[in-house]
């Protein structure tokens, strides 16, 4: 029994300090120009949309090394990326990661899927079809905010940088292992 609430208050503690992630970020004011990729680029808006469960929690995504974002609930982070192929990796509990082949004018979508870990949420990236998914999509985009990296949020890119590249040499070799069931974000998706 004790260790049982041990361990729940070490989880609430976790996802008290995860969830400050909020002040990381910033609202981008001109929202349509956000979501509209720049020229000779492709755009890859990662979404998370709101869950019951673990919203408290907050995921880190990056462009191989490049930190993009602090992810929170309701939100978009959106990234201007060039063509070609990425490696895409969101940190939480533990590390996930979307390979993806991008077209430069296009737009794809990803969802940051939170699931239960031990002491905090992980995630998983869902790669929707942005043809196939469009009303889902664009309801998601009415209710949720753009937003991109505040000082602070570069700041605390700096300082869990050693902990982001343990977490990706830990978990990376299992991606890699998943062969045909890697998740990915096709090239034809983007819409």
């Amino acid at each position: 029994m004790k260790f049982a609430i041990k361990l729940l208050m070490i989880s609430i503690f976790v996802s008290i300090m995860v969830g400050c992630g909020a002040p990381h970020m910033m609202v981008i004011k001109d929202a349509s120009v956000a979501i509209t990729p720049q020229p000779g680029k492709a755009l890859v808006v990662f979404l998370r949309p709101a869950r019951m469960l673990g919203d408290g929690n907050v995921a880190v995504l990056y462009d191989g090394d490049q930190y993009l974002g602090t992810s929170t609930v309701k939100t978009i982070i959106p990234y201007q990326a060039e063509p070609g192929k990425h490696l895409f990796m969101v940190i939480g509990e533990s590390a996930d990661f979307m390979e993806a082949e991008l077209a430069a004018g296009k737009t794809y979508y990803a969802v940051v899927q939170i699931r239960p870990g031990v002491f905090g949420g992980r995630f998983s990236f869902h790669p929707q079809n942005g043809q196939l998914e469009k009303d889902k999509i664009d309801a998601w985009l009415k209710v949720m905010k753009p937003m991109e990296p505040a000082p602070a949020g570069l700041a605390y890119a700096e300082k869990i940088a050693a902990n982001s590249k343990a977490k990706k040499d830990k978990y990376l070799p299992e991606f890699e292992q998943k062969g045909a069931d890697k998740t990915m974000l096709n090239k034809d998706s983007g819409v």
